[in-house]
């Protein structure tokens, strides 16, 4: 497929024309309010004056009623522009390393315009508690991340480590949109008898004070998980002589492969957000359509008709109904075991693993208001 970018304009006609007025509807994610100064709104006139053209593409005109709503404010949480050219800029140019890394990642879809629909609905779902004032820098951040690169060479797996008597391997991945980041390690264990799989860690890296920082964000499993009976007796000995018991072995031995991965690689300091604020309301929303869709689609005519069938026609019926039911399950009314994952769990998790590196400090308190706990290796001294 060829590679499509975006540009400045299109990204400002999409974003005004389309994208806001469905977050401030909710029709996938939560609403809020966006502040752009007098400078910006000159310009969202210049643009629905003279419209975005694209050869084969169409995008929605700008219309008067689309700026009055960015001009309309409710109790929702608020975004500051200070500087909408920058503000779309940084827009336009994480788009755009998007595409590049998905193509970098073997990721099938390489169509510009279709990465800015998903990322300019959803990228606000990774804001933290401070990032509400300064919009420019959350953006930033996030293009950071998405240009970073430091486990490029894990993308088709490979392994990184021998830990006791069975080899780890780890694999770089790139995140769907709606993920807490941009990128995830996935870390499998193999001894003789063969593979055991380990919850999936969800990172990003940027570059602070001339030095690389790992912003953690998540430590769950991801995709099909497969248990070594022998690996998982071996990790259980993690659990001797230690006082923290609720934090399950997999996610300790997860989070202690991710750590020596990034002292491997130079990198010493971790900050573990505290809360990504759309988080629990957007979970709301996707509980609300799961519950939804589902009734709708599973309802009492429909069982009736199925049981009408043969037993052989039933089949394709009940094997796609188990699907539905078990993502029904997995997220309907669930928001708070997902929020208390994201946050209590994963500092417990880093608790516990403090007891098994002695060198891992914690060098701030537990405030939400700051955004993250940061966590850092002690310098060790150099033998000369």
């Amino acid at each position: 497929m060829e590679i499509n970018f975006v540009t400045f304009t299109e990204v400002v006609e999409l974003f005004v024309s389309v994208i806001y007025p469905q977050i401030k509807r909710e029709r996938e994610t939560p609403k809020f309010n966006i502040i752009f100064k007098e400078d910006a709104f000159n310009y969202f006139e210049e643009v629905k004056n003279n419209p975005f053209q694209k050869k084969d593409v169409i995008t929605p005109d700008i219309k008067d009623e689309d700026i009055d709503l960015l001009r309309s404010f409710d109790d929702s949480p608020t975004i500051y522009v200070k500087d909408f050219k920058l503000f779309f800029t940084l827009l336009t140019d994480i788009i755009n390393n998007t595409v590049l890394l998905y193509n970098d990642y073997f990721v099938d879809t390489k169509d510009g315009r279709m990465i800015a629909i998903y990322i300019l609905r959803r990228i606000w779902l990774r804001m933290g508690i401070t990032d509400f004032n300064d919009v420019e820098l959350f953006l930033s951040k996030q293009l950071e991340f998405v240009k970073n690169r430091i486990f490029f060479d894990l993308k088709l797996g490979k392994q990184v480590f021998d830990l006791e008597c069975f080899k780890v391997y780890g694999l770089d991945l790139v995140n769907t949109t709606f993920d807490e980041s941009t990128r995830a390690l996935a870390f499998t264990l193999e001894d003789n008898n063969g593979a055991h799989t380990l919850p999936t860690i969800y990172y990003d890296v940027a570059r602070e004070n001339n030095l690389d920082v790992c912003y953690l964000y998540a430590i769950q499993n991801k995709g099909t998980t497969i248990v070594n009976k022998g690996i998982q007796r071996l990790l259980y000995k993690l659990n001797a002589g230690v006082e923290n018991l609720g934090v399950h072995p997999n996610q300790v031995m997860a989070l202690i492969s991710f750590l020596k991965l990034l002292e491997s690689r130079g990198i010493s300091k971790i900050k573990v957000s505290t809360r990504q604020v759309f988080s629990y309301h957007y979970h709301e929303l996707l509980s609300e359509k799961a519950k939804k869709d589902f009734e709708k689609k599973w309802n009492e005519e429909k069982f009736k008709y199925i049981k009408s069938l043969s037993f052989i026609d039933q089949k394709e019926y009940w094997r796609e109904y188990e699907f539905d039911k078990k993502w029904y399950l997995h997220i309907v009314d669930k928001m708070d075991d997902i929020e208390r994952r994201k946050t209590e769990k994963l500092f417990d998790i880093f608790y516990r693993v403090m007891e098994h590196l002695p060198d891992l400090e914690l060098k701030n308190d537990l405030d939400v208001q700051l955004g993250y706990l940061v966590f850092e290796f002690k310098k060790r001294d150099v033998k000369r």
